[in-house]
């Protein structure tokens, strides 16, 4: 996976071969469930490569949902299936994008200089000028995903084009995204951008001390086939709280919650180092759903590495993989709900993910870019001590609808 962006924003994109909508709120989510399903197969497909993982669920799944309501027939099957786009989840993840609410201004963290929460979201769609696409798609991704509609001639300049959505892009996302779309992603086929945007920057609920951070050993691999050194030196941050805590016997799980109470850190370490295995076979849709539950307040010696991750992947072959292969097929792809007049198929998927983290909080990026074109206070107890020092696994979840805004695998801390 190649390097990406520097910074703390999620973004997702979708460009269709045509229309143009934008919305960024700070907001407080509504109380719908959304289920973990596309996160943990997806999770599954991308871990099968080495080395570090991370990625925004809910950006890709988003946007997705914007382009599958313009699909049909099989093509719009095999992106419901995939992307697990039922009815329930289109509703939630409507109602995560609309009922926006703004976070009072005591949000914001002096001690630490940075907001105590933060989570924003954008939808815009940008489209080419008098291409007759569906009244009925266009008003349905303004109304359901509160998008906002722009137009844009892909076919006069398409680098003009692409600047003015990368432009809008670093802004939704406060400069931390910057060239989303690569030079050569639009082209004269080009006739719909779907572009979501979410930025996320929180404070720790309990900030870890700085003075107790110290170097450590973090144990890349145990395996004997491996050369180079086994283990690096990583600054480890401290902390003894009372935290969500739950023994799954191979590993253990540990919640870090987020100011404000509405988003939490789960990280799940093996207990044995080289047991990262351990913890990527319990991953399934119900393990992960149920975990919230199975977690019990505990008084937690934890030791976490500052963490700093870049990522960036084409995610074409492995929604192949995962059965949406329709929708890049020239001669099979269905987009006639967006419009009837020329044939539209997406061309690529492309996903960029980067997340920072430390002594104060968090900060969390991802961009995902779906190019589609014309074919043509307790008693004192004895603390758990779990040591990070391991590849573990990394869910940053939003608390009231437990939806999954990033996962990932840190096997090197950077």
């Amino acid at each position: 996976m190649r390097r990406l962006i520097k910074s703390a924003a999620l973004l997702t994109t979708l460009a269709l071969g045509t229309s143009a909508f934008g919305l960024t709120k700070i907001m407080e989510p509504a109380n719908l469930p959304i289920k973990p399903d596309f996160a943990v197969q997806l999770y599954k497909e991308l871990s099968k490569s080495e080395g570090n993982l991370f990625f925004s669920p809910i950006s890709i799944q988003s946007a997705l949902a914007m382009a599958s309501e313009g699909a049909k027939a099989d093509t719009l099957k095999q992106m419901q299936e995939v992307a697990k786009l039922d009815g329930a989840s289109i509703e939630s993840i409507a109602q995560l994008m609309i009922d926006l609410k703004p976070v009072a201004p005591k949000a914001v963290n002096e001690e630490v200089a940075m907001p105590q929460f933060e989570l924003s979201i954008a939808n815009a769609v940008w489209s080419q000028p008098a291409f007759p696409f569906n009244p009925a798609y266009v008003r349905r991704i303004k109304q359901t995903y509160a998008a906002q509609a722009e137009s844009l001639d892909f076919v006069a300049d398409p680098n003009a084009a692409r600047k003015t959505i990368n432009d809008w892009v670093e802004k939704q996302t406060r400069e931390k995204i910057k060239n989303l779309l690569p030079e050569g992603s639009i082209t004269e086929q080009t006739r719909l951008v779907l572009t979501n945007a979410v930025y996320f920057n929180a404070a720790w609920t309990e900030r870890f001390n700085e003075d107790q951070t110290a170097d450590a050993p973090f144990h890349l691999s145990v395996a004997d086939n491996i050369d180079g050194p086994k283990s690096k030196t990583v600054k480890m941050m401290q902390q003894q709280e009372r935290l969500g805590y739950f023994d799954a016997g191979d590993f253990e799980a540990v919640s870090l919650p987020y100011a404000l109470g509405q988003a939490s850190m789960l990280i799940l370490v093996p207990k044995k180092i080289g047991g990262i295995a351990d913890v990527e076979r319990w991953l399934s849709e119900q393990s992960v759903a149920d975990l919230p539950d199975k977690l019990k307040v505990r008084q937690v010696a934890l030791s976490l590495p500052r963490i700093k991750m870049e990522q960036s992947a084409s995610l074409v072959p492995v929604l192949k993989r995962m059965g949406m292969t329709l929708a890049f097929d020239p001669g099979k792809a269905d987009f006639s709900g967006m419009s009837e007049s020329e044939k539209l198929m997406i061309t690529d998927v492309l996903h960029k993910a980067y997340v920072k983290v430390d002594e104060k909080g968090t900060e969390a990026a991802a961009a995902t870019g779906v190019v589609v074109g014309v074919t043509a206070m307790p008693m004192p107890e004895e603390p758990v001590v779990v040591r990070a020092d391991r590849p573990f696994v990394m869910i940053i979840r939003e608390n009231k609808t437990n939806g999954i805004l990033f996962m990932g695998r840190v096997m090197d801390p950077g």
